[in-house]
């Protein structure tokens, strides 16, 4: 087990890599708590790792629902009492031109992937001072480190992430509370990328690299671990985070730029 942490929630559960974080987590002892809207994947990923030994609650949820969010606490604190890790994963993106993007859009990306994981840990952050123990885990992107025309909603609201969770270190360092961000580039054959590809049609040029998705779980060990405030995937990346410059000329070198384009060129078009 980590430190004395005994249980986890992780918010996007069901699919992409938030599955592989949860199993990691699963792997180091801890009870786990799963959140997603969709219930019947969720179910299953909890199903697998009931079935390997670990403890894990379904909870079908849409965080961007206040209520909901009080309703799975409560779940979650039933279950297995107090809640040490949050790893807020869940996330939308929508690469298309910013100019041709729908206002409703732009709202849900933000309830989303800024104001949802800010709500969720405001409402766990008490305990987890009054017991002096706790980490919170943001999933970001190297997009919020880097230029990144084309998904610009996602980057400006993972780039909010980031700095919420600089933040959140600082202001509580020596309580036995931490937060960490997972800077995360492509992965293989899943996430919010290789979804935009399968739907859209694009393919992803040979020149785009991408990490295995169990990399995410491991991202999110060593940041409980060893409390580490950044994280890259691959580790490498966090270059970017240092000098974004280079990570322009990462992505236009790579033909990540290039795809990003097409894909919101495509959508730009359904």
């Amino acid at each position: 087990m980590i430190k004395e942490y005994r249980t986890a929630i992780v918010t996007g559960a069901s699919r992409g890599i938030g599955p592989y974080i949860a199993q990691a987590l699963a792997k180091e002892g801890m009870n786990l708590v799963l959140v997603a809207r969709n219930a019947a994947d969720l179910q299953r990923v909890a199903d697998q790792i009931n079935a390997a030994g670990a403890r894990a609650l379904a909870v079908p949820a849409d965080i961007i629902d206040r209520n909901a969010l009080s309703t799975l606490i409560s779940a979650a604190e039933a279950e297995f009492g107090a809640v040490d890790v949050l790893v807020n994963n869940a996330a939308l993106d929508s690469a298309i031109s910013f100019h041709k993007e729908r206002p409703e859009v732009i709202e849900q990306i933000l309830l989303t992937n800024l104001s949802a994981p800010i709500t969720l840990t405001r409402f766990l952050l008490p305990g987890m001072l009054e017991r002096g123990r706790g980490h919170i885990v943001n999933i970001a992107t190297l997009a919020a480190k880097i230029p990144f025309p084309y998904d610009v909603m996602y980057a400006t609201s993972k780039a909010g992430l980031a700095h919420f969770t600089t933040s959140l270190r600082a202001e509580y360092r020596g309580t036995g509370v931490s937060a960490s961000v997972v800077l995360a580039g492509q992965f293989t054959d899943t996430g919010l990328s290789a979804q935009a590809l399968k739907e859209t049609g694009v393919v992803k040029p040979k020149s785009v690299p991408t990490s295995p998705p169990e990399a995410a779980g491991q991202a999110v060990i060593n940041a409980l671990k060893k409390d580490i405030p950044e994280i890259g995937i691959p580790a490498p990346a966090i270059l970017f985070a240092r000098i974004p410059s280079l990570g322009t000329l990462f992505l236009n070198r790579t033909g990540v730029s290039g795809m990003i384009k097409a894909i919101a060129e495509a959508r730009g078009h359904m």
